[in-house]
């Protein structure tokens, strides 16, 4: 009250966080050359709709989006039975959320 009072905005400016099943309160890690976005911009997206991104694959990862010469991470996911999206599933799921929203 006392920083509103001397004319604080205690309004959220920023960009509003969108719900959606695929990604919101999710962990992903991406692996891997993506040919068609950049990690910062993939890892935007996700958090625009409440994903996290983190480095490593472990039990709690969610989704691994695997672009091209992933790696030891790809294997993990595998190994560990995590969701993995291709680039072809990466660029369905971002068409439809620019369809919904």
């Amino acid at each position: 009250n006392n920083l509103k009072s001397i004319g604080i905005n205690m309004e959220y400016n920023g960009e509003k966080i969108i719900n959606n099943d695929l990604i919101s309160n999710k962990k992903f890690v991406i692996t891997g050359t993506i040919s068609f976005m950049s990690r910062d911009e993939i890892k935007s997206l996700l958090e625009k709709y409440d994903g996290t991104t983190v480095d490593s694959v472990s039990k709690k990862t969610n989704v691994v989006i695997v672009g091209d010469s992933p790696g030891s991470k790809y294997d993990k996911a595998l190994k560990l039975g995590i969701e993995i999206w291709d680039e072809n599933k990466l660029k369905d799921i971002i068409d439809s959320l620019e369809i919904t929203h």
